[in-house]
């Protein structure tokens, strides 16, 4: 007989952050994104909120399911994981939505000083939503799962600067 006898532990939550779910996270953010660019660009320049709502439900389900081939043995249900991630982005798109208006309104010095940091910022709260929901699945099944938020929130901030950087060719 053995002297060692056989444990199991939960994951690591930095393992999972830092191998598997950055990766995920950056892939969902990227095509996610694009999508949500593609379709806004093709259908509507300003579509209205319930068609919004829709392209930014679709793109948050494609974000989640390549986010969540990277973490499914941390997930005990897929489908409510797509739900969450699909709900964070309508939540976080809506109100990055509601942010850009508000900047094309207030235009002047100071914004042209802090419009991009005011993005980055935009991104943070918005992609900070989206983990906050995702962290709710994650911590029963990770030790520290709050370095999940830690992580998206700071992807949030690169999102940011992507939108700032991109929102000028959806503009009218």
């Amino acid at each position: 007989m053995s002297n060692f006898a056989m444990t199991t532990t939960r994951p690591s939550a930095l393992s999972l952050v830092w191998e598997d779910g950055l990766a995920g996270t950056l892939l969902g953010l990227i095509v996610g994104g694009c999508n949500y660019l593609a379709l806004h660009l093709t259908f509507a320049m300003y579509p209205p909120i319930m068609i919004s709502l829709l392209f930014l439900g679709i793109s948050g389900a494609i974000a989640g399911a390549l986010q969540g081939a990277f973490v499914r043995p941390y997930v005990r249900s897929r489908l409510t994981w797509l739900l969450v991630s699909s709900l964070g982005w309508m939540i976080a798109g809506t109100s990055m939505q509601v942010f850009a208006q508000w900047t094309r309104r207030n235009d002047g010095l100071w914004m042209d000083l802090f419009e991009p940091v005011l993005w980055l910022l935009s991104g943070m709260l918005g992609c900070g939503i989206i983990g906050l929901g995702q962290w709710l699945l994650l911590r029963p099944q990770l030790r520290s799962a709050w370095w999940w938020l830690v992580m998206s929130t700071l992807l949030g901030a690169g999102a940011g600067g992507v939108v700032f950087l991109v929102q000028p060719i959806s503009a009218p």
